[in-house]
């Protein structure tokens, strides 16, 4: 009778526009592993429902995603719910030039604060766009919140000799910078944009000027030879530690009998980092650090660039199936530089084609419970996530350890609530140490593949993307965290505190626009 019961409990309802209150069609409603698109009529139904607490999930491009909790009792089998979904916001504008004049395909993204790798930076969200021929532009499928507009220059202005559209400032000893809404080149000094629903109109912007810098580059390596053009990708970095650090890649060439390149950007006084790759019949890398005082026009640098190398790889792994090592640039460094090997039945791989400079190590293919131990490069261990590959040599040793023996965290908690595991903190360095899981309809939840250790457990109703690999973050919680000890191939129940959306030790919430 109780089965039978079980069958036949149902929920359905109506998606509508939370303004209009227009059927919303195509939209997805998910409840645990389940989900359906509303009709015409924006109408769904749910069958064989679970009695218990639901967490509803409803989802459609230019909507805000819609979460609510629903209960289904067995005593009232039929649920009729109706979701009202807020349009997503738009951010439109134009860019001008120092004169007023519209500027055609300056990049254009929205900013907001998120985590990324374990960091509180301002990122991208929603749909980057680029100036048409009257400067304008519209940044659309934006969730409520704070943001920070920014616009960067036209790729055609970054080559003096290819600035066809004459975006040249009125004063000629500059040049034009990054631009942050209301029109200054310091994202210190931008301006936030609150998006609620609809569409806001910031109206124009300027592009923002600094002093025009010109960088000569000359590169040391013999094999790059003077005899013909060289192709040249740039990319010029601020190395201030800042919550959205602009790059600027440019593309350019070294001319043939020249032992030299050069680029012009605006730049203000202040630390930088150049990246130069040379992509002849063979890659080359060069990068270097140097400062621009408030008075250089000019700044002359010697570049050694080095070729690409192979890693000669052994992959130690103790259980079963198929391992792919990967090989991630770091961000200065385009992605499809990517560089990947499937390991052999004994264990050999080799990665070719691999810069002189900092990548992450990530593995393919191993079971829930196995997890990446270490990484050990010329014979020294080194973090996986920061592998720095020598320069001058043709050939290096790495070995990468994965374990199976990886032990489980289970427990109950609130329907939905995100659980994190985190290490303690000699080990809160490393990203991979990191778990989460997010609790099902009856509130259980399991974590799988955890390296031996003592690790702290936390329940949020509501955490932001990201912010469980934030040690900073998370040491405000410390105190109330259920400790555990993880041993191999073992499994342990926790029950950890659940942080209500909204609370934070003793009442003080950390300022969370920085």
């Amino acid at each position: 009778m109780v089965a039978a019961i079980l069958l036949s409990i149902l929920i359905n309802g109506q998606v509508v526009d939370g303004t209009t209150r227009a059927p919303v069609v195509g939209a997805t409603v998910k409840i645990d592993d389940s989900s359906v698109r509303t009709g015409r009529d924006g109408r769904f139904s749910l069958e064989n429902v679970g009695p218990g607490e639901h967490r509803i999930v409803t989802s459609k491009a230019g909507y805000v995603t819609d979460e609510q909790t629903v209960v289904v009792d067995e005593k009232n089998p039929v649920t009729d719910v109706t979701i009202r979904m807020t349009a997503a916001g738009v951010i439109t504008g134009r860019i001008v030039d120092d004169e007023g004049r519209p500027v055609r395909g300056a990049p254009v993204e929205a900013l907001a604060y998120g985590y990324t790798n374990g960091r509180r930076q301002l990122v991208t969200h929603g749909s980057p766009a680029t100036t048409n021929d009257r400067g304008e532009f519209r940044l659309f499928w934006l969730n409520p919140g704070t943001y920070y507009i920014v616009a960067n220059v036209p790729a055609v202005q970054q080559v003096a000799a290819a600035n066809l559209l004459g975006y040249f400032p009125r004063n000629p000893s500059e040049a034009f910078a990054t631009t942050y809404y209301p029109g200054t080149p310091d994202i210190d000094r931008a301006e936030a944009v609150q998006v609620v629903s609809g569409e806001i109109d910031v109206h124009a912007i300027s592009l923002a000027t600094l002093p025009s810098r010109r960088i000569r580059v000359r590169i040391q390596n013999d094999r790059v030879s003077q005899d013909h053009p060289v192709p040249i990708i740039a990319t010029l970095r601020p190395s201030a530690e800042k919550p959205y650090v602009p790059s600027r890649r440019i593309s350019t060439s070294r001319q043939a009998g020249s032992a030299e390149f050069s680029i012009s950007a605006g730049a203000a006084a202040g630390s930088y980092s150049l990246t130069v790759l040379v992509p002849i019949q063979n890659l080359y890398v060069g990068r270097t650090e140097f400062a621009i005082g408030n008075s250089d026009s000019e700044i002359v640098l010697n570049m050694p660039v080095s070729g690409t190398l192979t890693v000669e790889g052994t992959l130690q792994f103790d259980g079963h199936g198929a391992l792919r090592v990967n090989a991630i640039p770091d961000p200065s460094i385009p992605s499809d530089l990517q560089v990947s090997a499937n390991a052999t039945a004994q264990g050999k791989f080799r990665l070719e084609n691999v810069l002189p400079i900092g990548y992450s190590i990530r593995i393919d293919g191993q079971p829930d419970d196995a997890y990446l131990d270490s990484v050990t490069l010329l014979d020294k261990e080194v973090r996986a996530d920061h592998v720095e590959f020598p320069a001058g040599l043709s050939t290096v040793t790495m070995k990468v350890a994965v374990k199976s023996d990886g032990g489980r965290v289970n427990g109950v908690t609130k329907p939905g609530a995100t659980v994190v595991l985190f290490p303690e903190a000699a080990l809160r360095s490393r990203p991979e140490r990191f778990k989460l899981a997010v609790a099902n309809a009856a509130g259980e939840f399991l974590i799988r593949g955890i390296a031996p250790g003592a690790y702290s457990v936390l329940a949020f109703e509501q955490i932001e993307d990201g912010a469980y690999q934030d040690a900073g973050f998370l040491q405000q919680f410390v105190a109330t965290a259920t400790k555990i000890t993880v041993a191999p191939s073992t499994e342990v129940t926790a029950s950890p505190a659940l942080i209500a959306a909204g609370r934070c030790p003793n009442g003080k919430c950390p300022d969370r626009q920085h």
